[in-house]
């Protein structure tokens, strides 16, 4: 009697193990699996957090050409508005002067266009630095150069009246000038400065 408690004590103590195996062996494989999941979701969302990252930089580069092209001709359609407003009012008793009236036309219809252009390349801008703060990390340095580029004051030329044909032609150089340091001031230092950065972040990826 006490021989067959122990070899049903043996059997059952055997079918124990023989059910808990299968089952030990399920959750490894369970744990496994999970893990195997968790590791690709994680190593794909660290590759589109790169694929990102290394977008917006392009993107930043792409609308430098844009600001720069749009704010340059914004500027000089403003400069020769200016000048052949200034010429078609006449000087002394002279007449309005029906050419630079129609020149004056020209110039300002070029303006609006490039307003509009120049406003849709800001706000693209605006776009993309939104992203570049959300998809690099955050520091001063980074919110000292994307400060720069929010508050971009664009070149504005005052109109000018009473002076003579060859102060306004003098006016008009001095003016281009001043565009052209404002598209490297202005534009082109900001945002090289930020993709510097950027670039030096996007080497450590």
């Amino acid at each position: 009697m006490g021989e067959r408690a122990r070899e049903r004590k043996k059997n059952a103590k055997d079918g124990s193990m023989d059910m808990i195996l299968p089952v030990a062996v399920g959750v490894l494989t369970l744990i496994a699996t999970l893990s195997g999941i968790y590791l690709a979701h994680h190593l794909q969302a660290k590759r589109s957090e790169k694929q990102e990252r290394r977008r917006l930089y392009m993107q930043l580069m792409g609308l430098r050409a844009a600001l720069y092209q749009h704010a340059g001709l914004h500027g000089d359609a403003t400069i020769n508005s200016r000048y052949n407003a200034a010429l078609a009012r006449g000087f002394a008793d002279q007449p309005r002067n029906t050419y630079y009236d129609q020149r004056r036309q020209f110039w300002e219809d070029k303006t609006i266009e490039a307003t509009r252009a120049l406003v849709e390349s800001h706000m693209r801008l605006m776009e993309t630095i939104g992203g570049i703060h959300m998809h690099f990390d955050r520091t001063d340095k980074l919110d000292s150069l994307t400060h720069r580029l929010f508050h971009i004051e664009f070149l504005t030329i005052e109109p000018v009246e009473n002076v003579g044909a060859d102060h306004m032609k003098a006016l008009r150089v001095q003016w281009k000038s001043e565009l052209n340091s404002y598209l490297t001031k202005g534009i082109t230092q900001p945002v090289d400065a930020l993709a510097l950065y950027l670039r030096d972040q996007l080497a450590d990826d």
